[in-house]
């Protein structure tokens, strides 16, 4: 046996590195956020941690009394020193249990976005949720975030910048869209696919973006919604009355949340991509469509004005229709245009970072925080 084989025998293995997870309703939605989360699960796994999933009541970022109690629960069994990473509708409501806990544990929030920020919150709620936020995001040991602008937003609540860590969310290898044209039985004159990936909720502006697509209705083009109904249905039942009174029922389709076979199969076929968001984290949902080549007409939100850039499409003021319409026009009405530009997002798409890379960075960043800690 070499010299080299018995150091390696009195050296004892490093600990494997574990961690539990504390996620609302689980990690099988299909929103941006869960993707992320179930994308940094795979690849931590991957890098050797060991992820224990927990599911936390789905009443988060309102939890009852009961679901609080759980998370005391939850908290209480892990052992001293744990890992504990917590999603931020999950994190910014549990200042009291981050608090009872920071001194024996490392916590660490996954931060899409600012729960206060969401619109549809009136003044005063709002103000209560970001009290409430603010405490929670200031008692963590530490807070990931997926664009240099959440970060900006977490230490205006007051924390410390070297206690935010910027994980950039990753896109998958994905084959080129073939747009419309690649339906059995399409023609020339088949309408341009418009596509829309997001929750209906208000911060999403689909209202905006129907009434963007309204200002195009003589030109041949059809808008595809995916995304939950769940989260905010009067804001839902509100936009199916605007569409039938716009006249758009044959153009727009609501097609729901959509498994990811499904959602592949929509952005595949898409033409435009097309999202009128007030407010975005970072923009995976963007990020996706340029993976794919599909051109992008999108807002000044989050990082979507540089994930776009000069060739990928068109960013325009946030609640715009007039500025959105306008920006659509030329790529449903000219054919060539539309090529042009799918090129330009074919091309930057290809320098967006992978999933390992976001995994490799969220590995680095707890290692960081809980070294930081002890």
């Amino acid at each position: 046996m070499s010299d080299v084989d018995l150091l390696s025998l009195m050296v004892p293995a490093a600990p494997a590195r574990a961690l539990t997870l504390l996620v609302p309703g689980g990690l099988t939605r299909c929103s941006g956020r869960y993707r992320y989360d179930r994308q940094i699960v795979q690849g931590l796994r991957a890098l050797g941690w060991t992820v224990d999933v927990t599911m936390v009541d789905a009443s988060f970022p309102d939890p009852t009394p009961e679901a609080l109690d759980d998370i005391d629960r939850i908290l209480a069994a892990q052992r001293d020193n744990a890992l504990v990473l917590v999603d931020g509708l999950v994190l910014g409501a549990m200042p009291a249990q981050i608090e009872r806990v920071a001194h024996r544990m490392t916590v660490v929030g996954l931060v899409h976005h600012l729960v206060a920020a969401e619109t549809g919150l009136d003044a005063a709620q709002a103000a209560v949720v970001a009290d409430r936020e603010g405490q929670a995001l200031r008692a963590a040991t530490g807070l990931i975030a997926p664009s240099f602008g959440i970060a900006r937003a977490i230490t205006g609540c007051g924390v410390p910048r070297e206690q935010v860590a910027v994980v950039i969310p990753g896109t998958d290898a994905a084959p080129r869209a073939e747009g419309t044209r690649s339906r059995p039985g399409a023609r020339r004159s088949t309408p341009v696919e418009l596509v829309c990936v997001g929750s209906l909720t208000p911060r999403k502006g689909h209202d905006v973006l129907l009434d963007a697509v309204a200002e195009l209705r003589l030109l041949p083009w059809h808008l595809t919604c995916v995304g939950s109904e769940a989260v905010a249905p009067g804001h839902v039942a509100a936009l199916r009355e605007q569409i039938d009174m716009s006249g758009l029922a044959d153009q727009v389709t609501l097609a729901g949340e959509l498994d990811d076979p499904k959602l592949e199969d929509a952005l595949q076929h898409a033409d435009v991509f097309v999202l009128a968001t007030q407010h975005e984290g970072y923009g995976m949902a963007v990020a996706e469509a340029l993976r794919r080549g599909i051109p992008v007409v999108s807002t000044m939100a989050g990082a979507i004005p540089e994930l776009v850039g000069f060739d990928g499409g068109s960013v325009v003021p946030i609640a715009d229709a007039d500025a959105f319409a306008a920006a659509l026009e030329p790529l449903v009405g000219d054919h060539a245009r539309r090529a042009e530009v799918a090129a330009g997002a074919l091309a930057q798409g290809a320098t967006l970072p992978g999933w390992a890379d976001a995994a490799s960075a969220a590995s680095d960043a707890i290692v960081r925080f809980a070294e930081t800690r002890r």
